[in-house]
């Protein structure tokens, strides 16, 4: 019996809970319980379900690939999250301020704020007909708010019919 355990340590294997030979590139842990005591596997550890069951007898082996892919897959998620929540807060706060900027021009309502490639695009609508000196008005209006000079916007106006577009107007303007 000596003699097997003899080679088992000089060629890098050990036993896991079940008492099959595993490698040492496998052991992703060791668990102490006198039931069944073990290196344990990714796939051994997920079926028992070792982890989610916060498990005292179980020792992770930090080093080992898994728990290093697990961590930097938390932190990327986690940061994910922080920067939906950024882009949440920077959309909200474009509209709020176009919106209370552009108050005093009859007609038109921003209608909702979307953030693509870096760029928030603001929907808008102008009930009349959409010219040049109205558009760079509304571009002054809106590179003149402080709060936002930092972002980069870009307007779109929709396309609909006169009707249309007085509805949507009055429908987002009652809202204000």
């Amino acid at each position: 019996m000596g003699r097997y355990t003899n080679v088992y340590v000089n060629k890098g294997l050990g036993r896991n809970i079940y008492g099959q030979d595993v490698a040492e590139r496998h052991r992703v842990a060791y668990c102490y319980c006198k039931t069944h005591p073990g290196y344990l596997t990714v796939a051994i550890m997920k079926q028992k379900n070792c982890v989610a069951n916060n498990c005292i007898f179980l020792q992770k082996n930090e080093e080992h690939q898994y728990w290093v892919q697990k961590e930097k897959h938390k932190q990327e998620k986690k940061e994910g999250k922080r920067l939906k929540k950024e882009i949440e807060n920077n959309t909200k706060l474009i509209l709020n301020k176009i919106r209370n900027a552009t108050l005093s021009v009859d007609g038109f309502a921003a209608l909702s704020v979307n953030e693509e490639n870096s760029t928030y695009i603001v929907r808008c609508v102008y009930v009349y007909r959409e010219t040049e000196s109205f558009k760079n008005r509304i571009l002054n209006i809106i590179q003149n708010i402080d709060d936002i000079a930092e972002f980069n916007i870009k307007i779109v106006y929709i396309e609909n019919t006169f009707y249309k577009k007085k509805a949507i107007y009055d429908k987002v303007r009652s809202e204000y």
